[in-house]
């Protein structure tokens, strides 16, 4: 809007320069001209920078809904773990705390799963 109202601004006196009232002498529009086309050249990178920024605003957003419609969908579970103690599968969530697979006795977070394919499990 800054830019906007300079590259106004900026027009409003290159259009008075050119403009000679029987009462003035001619002036010379050269440093008005100069000053009109520095204001649309900053108004151009302005909203060239404005829209990049629109367009990843718009680029992220839908990376976000998509990744809510897939937890929506799957109630937020990336997947089915086998809790050690029972055997019974349950629905692995990110941050959920889980007994230490590795046998420490410590509750641990899902951070993430893999596909072992050797075992044919997550």
């Amino acid at each position: 809007l800054v830019y906007e109202i300079q590259a106004l601004e900026a027009l409003k006196e290159y259009k008075d320069s050119s403009v000679v009232k029987e009462t003035e002498e001619p002036a010379s529009p050269q440093k008005q001209r100069s000053r009109l086309m520095d204001a649309l050249e900053s108004l151009v990178k302005a909203r060239t920078r404005s829209w990049a920024h629109i367009i990843h605003t718009e680029h992220n957003l839908d990376r976000q809904r998509k990744e809510a419609k897939g937890l929506a969908d799957k109630g937020g579970s990336v997947g089915m773990i086998q809790f050690t103690n029972t055997g019974l599968l349950l629905p692995a969530v990110i941050g959920m705390q889980i007994p230490d697979p590795e046998g420490s006795n410590l509750e641990v977070p899902i951070l993430g799963v893999e596909y072992d394919r050797a075992t044919d499990q997550l």
